[in-house]
């Protein structure tokens, strides 16, 4: 049986490309991440319950986890990205210790409150 690809698909794989290309750019940012990592282990205890904003690839909120976060909450508005935070997650031991949140964060009603905000929302 032969697929064919429609006009969706290929959005679909373009905007996967492009999301990716963009993240790793972030990922490969040594300031930044250096940055990111010394605010998380002053500001995370074992008591904290932390929301990451727009969590991107999750690493934050899977770093938050493994320093020993009771709660972590991770925002994300593409969908297409909760697999990978999610995986991420898993192959570090947390995934039971990150839930994960698809939508705009100004939009959800988490009804908990949060110690620790990690958040880098670009646009």
């Amino acid at each position: 049986m032969k697929e064919e690809n429609n006009d969706e698909d290929l959005k679909l794989i373009g905007h996967l490309e492009h999301t990716l290309l963009y993240h790793e750019i972030l990922l490969r940012d040594k300031v930044r991440n250096v940055l990111f990592t010394r605010a998380l282990k002053r500001a995370v205890t074992e008591r904290s319950r932390v929301l990451d904003i727009g969590a991107g690839s999750g690493v934050w909120a899977v770093f938050a986890a493994k320093l020993g976060a009771k709660k972590v909450t991770a925002i994300e508005s593409d969908k297409s990205l909760l697999p990978i935070i999610k995986a991420h997650a898993n192959e570090n031991g947390v995934g039971d210790k990150v839930e994960v949140v698809i939508g705009n964060s100004t939009e959800i009603d988490l009804k908990i409150r949060y110690d620790v905000i990690v958040s880098e929302t670009i646009g």
